[in-house]
């Protein structure tokens, strides 16, 4: 008796830990991609301990790609470089032709000394596969 009451039990919580939905993801399957930069522009650089905003334009393949974040790839004394990843949706019903949509995006930086910062930020491979960068030069004021 006690083994039917425990084979009940099991079946009776294998019934309420499945479902019948269909909600395994589908058309959600991305990949992380580097978006490449075209050009940076700021207005305004403030002065040491406050955050200068800078406006990044970049560049994506068609709707199926969006912008994730900004990733400082490396930092070497006055020189930072940066790039844009972006996520890239395995979707097919939505568009996919290879038209280029330019896009903004605004980074922002609060420098821990005052002085000259050069900012590289990633623009893509040239023909012989070598990086090429978007350099920005920038001097924060004391304050």
């Amino acid at each position: 008796m006690k083994k039917i009451i425990a084979l009940g039990m099991v079946a009776f919580g294998a019934l309420f830990a499945t479902s019948c939905l269909n909600d395994d993801g589908g058309g959600t399957n991305f990949s992380y991609v580097y978006l490449p930069a075209e050009k940076v522009e700021t207005d305004t650089i403030l002065p040491l301990g406050q955050v200068s905003k800078f406006d990044v334009y970049y560049t994506v393949k068609n709707v199926n790609e969006k912008f994730y974040q900004f990733n400082e790839m490396s930092r070497r004394g006055d020189t930072i470089e940066i790039a844009i990843v972006g996520q890239k949706f395995d979707n097919p019903t939505t568009d996919t032709t290879s038209s280029l949509i330019t896009k903004k995006e605004v980074l922002t930086f609060r420098p821990d000394r005052s002085g000259k910062f050069v900012f590289k930020v990633w623009g893509g491979k040239d023909e012989a596969n070598n990086d090429e960068f978007v350099i920005h030069d920038l001097e924060i004021p004391e304050r």
